[in-house]
């Protein structure tokens, strides 16, 4: 006697089941690779911002070289337009605090220096939360 049931669900089923996780897994494989550029695009944002920030804190050691008494609370670059924060913690020095905001990155830099001769004391970069 023939049996009435089709034969072909045998085969249907596990082909079904394996397509749904070949699916599944590419899913997971592209999720991972879009998070991997967005993380490396963050990073090279992150890096930009980084390189015109020190851009800036040259530009204040080179007013503050030519002119002691500067005090500007902006400095432009080419690359960036910074914000400064001068303060003289001991006699003969000066402290510089220099940020940075590029989209949702903020970045800082507090430099504590000498004027005459201008040298770096202390350098302390920071990565703000806007």
């Amino acid at each position: 006697m023939k049996s009435q049931s089709p034969k072909g669900i045998v085969l249907i089923l596990p082909l079904l089941i394996m397509g749904m996780v070949s699916v599944a897994a590419l899913v997971l494989l592209s999720q991972t690779g879009i998070e991997s550029i967005a993380g490396s695009y963050e990073q090279r944002q992150a890096l930009e911002t980084r390189t015109a920030l020190f851009g800036c804190l040259d530009e204040v050691f080179i007013q503050l070289s030519a002119d002691p008494a500067w005090n500007n609370p902006t400095v432009y670059t080419n690359a960036a337009t910074c914000t400064v924060a001068l303060s003289a913690p001991a006699p003969g020095q000066t402290s510089a605090l220099v940020t940075l905001t590029s989209g949702d990155i903020v970045r800082g830099v507090k430099a504590v220096i000498t004027l005459s001769p201008v040298i770096l004391i202390e350098s302390i970069e920071e990565t703000l939360t806007p």
